[in-house]
């Protein structure tokens, strides 16, 4: 089920009615790539013991993947209570693991109940109507905050993980994940995945003695320009608001 304008990513009763289908007859979609393109990164890093909450679980087989490598205290969160239903029943061996109908911007968890916060394309969905990757909007900045906020509630005090995982490269992620948790979650490290299509795995830590991974360049904006008729070119890099795409008018 293929939405006909971006924004309706943003609605719950699309993501209803689309698991509600079950995505075209597949009870499982992976969006990005799978755990096996980072499951060594992964264990270096988290002990198995660990308590980890994965945000807009979605019909991903990332939580099944993980409790079959050894992580057993997991809890998925969704907004959609169709797909809550429908993976709880598909990973139904999977004991142990814990399934809630919630919203990623109000979390239903006490402060520090977790180790580790996972989130793989959920926060992109907050981004689907932005014009330019280098100037979120206010809009999309005051749905993304409360996120950061709830996730470094959730975690536990200095010792705290976060997995983001997305298409978004760092030169937008860096400052964008400084404006959602008010710089209280540092970059450890960027991680590339993917042959063809690359994308990224953050990790980012509360660890008062980690220091910010030196991966983290900032990127100025492209210069926006006019071409006249005459083939002049004119700096036109006042208009932050104009999508870059469009930047170059011919």
């Amino acid at each position: 089920m293929i939405p006909s304008d971006n924004v309706q990513y943003l609605d719950k009763n699309f993501w209803e009615k689309r698991y509600t289908n079950n995505d075209n007859n597949h009870v499982t979609r992976e969006w990005l790539g799978d755990y096996s393109l980072f499951c060594d990164y992964f264990r270096q890093n988290v002990s198995k013991s660990l308590s980890i909450l994965i945000l807009g679980c979605g019909n991903s087989l990332l939580s099944e993947q993980l409790f079959q490598d050894g992580y057993e205290n997991i809890h998925n969160i969704d907004i959609s209570s169709t797909v809550i239903k429908t993976m709880s029943e598909h990973c139904d061996k999977c004991k142990q693991m814990k399934w809630s109908t919630m919203d990623c911007r109000r979390l239903d968890f006490i402060d520090e109940t977790f180790d580790v916060v996972i989130e793989k394309a959920t926060l992109d969905v907050f981004l689907v109507q932005e014009k330019s990757s280098w100037n979120i909007s206010n809009e999309a900045l005051q749905s993304l905050r409360p996120i950061g906020h709830e996730i470094y509630r959730v975690l536990r005090k200095n010792s705290g993980q976060f997995f983001s995982i997305t298409f978004s490269a760092p030169h937008f992620r860096h400052p964008l994940f400084g404006k959602m948790f008010d710089n209280n979650l540092k970059i450890k490290n960027i991680e590339q995945l993917g042959n063809e299509f690359h994308f990224f795995l953050y990790h980012l830590t509360n660890d008062p003695s980690i220091r910010e991974s030196v991966s983290c360049f900032q990127y100025e904006p492209p210069i926006q320009i006019d071409i006249k008729n005459d083939g002049q070119v004119v700096d036109d890099d006042d208009d932050d608001d104009e999508n870059f795409l469009n930047g170059i008018k011919l």
